[in-house]
């Protein structure tokens, strides 16, 4: 199960400007656009569709008039390098690319591919050439100066058409609306109330999917039904849990699933032993500082602390997880009825199969582009490189 993002760079005429020179040997330890001796950087922040969510972990190249990859750039940034060559995104989307040597500058149209995973990356599977694709043209190359590409040059103009996201409707929250924003398309209904939005002609074209309750028992009568899905959101409210052997089976075989707040019941009948769920918390209220405590998470939203909304007055907190389990977001939930340090959004990898993501939170807690919104959107696309 795998989704790739394909951004088409094309660089002639992106801004450049010289710096100080730098040795060659010091490509894999800059940390920002600095020109490089005898060669052409290139740098900027691949971003979603939506413009403000990065892409972290993709691969930059350099490819020929035939579309082949040519030789390999050099990450100017040794933390981006994620695979053994190459230069990579950081996990805030940044790429600061050197090894345009003169003699590897191509004549005219520099053309340049930004290629990376999406949700569902499935290790060990391999790319493919579909995705977001963005072309556009600058000046020639040259050798000691530096190339920032403009974010609207780097952010992602169509969707993954061979991504499918199903989304499980519930009586609250509404996570198809932030996908319906990665993917650039438009659900039917208001987002005012995304949990009552309902899919659309133009977000299934973009591999966005909604099923209805009523669906459920049929859909989820065997795990081949929904194996054509590369990842399955369950909102909240939704108990999953006469289906946990097919949802076992599914990740299993690499599928991802989101659930969020009340639906943890059919979290914990497919996969208990993760998490462990406290009582119901009693109030509805706001954290003003929750800790961020997934490093890149806090560097892409610029704090180490995030105010989170609880819109309803009962909502399903977590007393602690397991060793395994990631905590992205945490916070003293005390004043609502929940634990003093309680872990908030979660993940993990199950086995040698997909990722398993549950947030107390909702997304329609908060105001269209909140932090709680944002960073939901930044752990949903880049899913391979948080969950592990």
């Amino acid at each position: 199960m795998v989704s790739m993002l394909f951004i088409v760079l094309s660089c002639v005429g992106c801004g450049s400007s010289s710096s100080t020179t730098s040795s060659t040997t010091e490509l894999e330890t800059l940390d920002s656009c600095s020109a490089v001796a005898d060669q052409a950087v290139i740098c900027g922040t691949a971003y979603a569709p939506d413009g403000v969510t990065p892409i972290a972990g993709a691969k930059v190249v350099l490819v020929t008039a035939s579309g082949n990859e040519a030789a390999p750039l050099k990450s100017m940034i040794g933390k981006a390098v994620i695979w053994d060559s190459g230069c990579f995104t950081t996990e805030t989307g940044v790429f600061v690319c050197g090894g345009l040597r003169s003699d590897a500058i191509p004549t005219g149209t520099a053309s340049f591919r930004i290629q990376g995973s999406g949700f569902n990356f499935t290790t060990g599977v391999g790319w493919v050439s579909t995705g977001y694709t963005i072309n556009f043209s600058t000046a020639q190359l040259s050798t000691n100066q530096t190339y920032s590409i403009p974010a609207a040059d780097t952010t992602a103009t169509s969707t993954d058409t061979t991504a499918k996201w199903l989304v499980v409707p519930g009586s609250y929250d509404g996570v198809q609306l932030l996908l319906s924003q990665i993917a650039d398309c438009t659900l039917t209904g208001s987002a005012t109330y995304p949990q009552y939005m309902t899919g659309s002609a133009d977000c299934e074209g973009k591999g966005l999917y909604m099923t209805t309750l009523a669906e459920l028992d049929e859909l989820f009568s065997s795990v081949s039904n929904i194996n054509t899905y590369t990842d399955i959101f369950v909102n909240c409210a939704t108990d999953m849990s006469s289906y946990a052997t097919v949802l076992q089976e599914y990740v299993a075989g690499g599928g991802n699933i989101y659930f969020s707040d009340l639906a943890n019941n059919g979290l914990t009948a497919a996969f208990p032993d993760n998490i462990n769920f406290g009582t119901s918390a009693t109030d509805a209220g706001t954290l003003a500082a929750a800790d961020v405590d997934y490093s890149a998470l806090a560097t892409y939203l610029g704090s180490s602390t995030i105010e989170i909304i609880f819109n309803l007055l009962v909502w399903q907190s977590i007393d602690s997880v397991e060793s395994n389990v990631v905590t992205y977001i945490s916070g003293d939930e005390s004043e609502l009825g929940g634990p003093a340090d309680a872990p908030i959004t979660v993940g993990w990898k199950q086995g040698t199969g997909g990722c398993v993501f549950y947030t107390s939170y909702h997304i329609e807690g908060a105001s269209t582009g909140a932090d709680q919104e944002k960073a939901l959107k930044y752990l949903i696309l880049n899913i391979d490189t948080v969950c592990q």
